[in-house]
């Protein structure tokens, strides 16, 4: 299972410190996500997903994907679609019922 550092969350996400440490504490707080020091002894802290956390990924994939579909008009940029390293994201269609 891959870890993730402070930093390369705010690479990808491009959000503010603050706002980013809120929600990753609050991601720890729900047991989705589980940080502690970094293997090699340096001062940051490094994130995995939990169980629960690789359990409701392919949720959040999906429904970021819908979001994604929704809001973006043509000429706008969606924000690619993360996914665990050891998988591809998920397929346009994977995920949503027969009634979609």
């Amino acid at each position: 299972m891959t870890s993730r550092r402070f930093g390369e969350f705010q690479r990808g996400l491009g959000s503010a410190e603050n706002i980013l440490a809120a929600r990753l504490r609050a991601l720890e707080q729900a047991g989705v996500l589980h940080g502690g020091p970094a293997p090699d002894g340096g001062p940051h802290r490094e994130f995995v997903l939990t169980d629960e956390g690789r359990a409701v990924f392919p949720v959040t994939v999906v429904l970021r994907r819908w979001g994604g579909e929704q809001r973006f008009t043509l000429g706008e940029r969606p924000l690619p679609a993360a996914g665990p390293p050891d998988r591809q994201p998920a397929g346009p269609g994977e995920g949503r019922s027969a009634a979609s």
